[in-house]
């Protein structure tokens, strides 16, 4: 079972439409994740040799006195031995391109109180054949500072 520890950094940009106090929003962009990997495998098994042996056994003689032979097939199995065989890599520190998408709502509660709730997929390329995924959900509340509710540094 593959391990991984991940730090990830997304540059979303959103975009969305105002309907009353209400701006449903989809965004997406580019993440770079860091990461450290590591896997192991560990095999344990038993060796045989398995096989038939036929032996051509007398069982009489014909009326002209020619033997008359009977091939016996017998099975063996023979244990050789057993062994086990481990391996494991790792890659430590990485940083993985990606990419991020998602989609949200912000609702104004009160002229500068805003709540807003997202979800976020965030897919990386793969390293050593492990895919990596980062899914969430958060919602939050948040107050702006400034007058009728606008956040500062937007003109009017």
């Amino acid at each position: 079972m593959p391990a991984f520890r991940s730090r990830t950094c997304d540059v979303p940009r959103r975009t969305g439409w105002a309907v009353g106090n209400a701006l449903p929003y989809i965004f997406g962009g580019l993440a770079v994740g860091r990461v450290d990997v590591s896997r192991a495998a560990t095999v344990h098994y038993d060796k045989y040799d398995d096989f038939d042996t036929i032996t051509p056994t007398l069982v009489g003689f014909d009326p002209v006195g020619n033997p008359i032979f009977v091939n016996v097939t017998s099975h063996s199995t023979v244990f050789l031995g057993s062994n086990t065989q481990s391996s494991q890599e790792r890659r430590s520190n990485s940083f993985v391109p990606g990419w991020t998408a998602g989609l949200g709502m912000e609702y104004m509660l009160w002229g500068n109180l805003f709540m807003r709730g997202e979800w976020e997929y965030v897919r990386f390329l793969n390293v050593k054949d492990i895919t990596f995924l980062h899914q969430t959900m958060c919602a939050w509340a948040s107050a702006t500072s400034s007058d009728r509710g606008r956040p500062r540094g937007i003109l009017t």
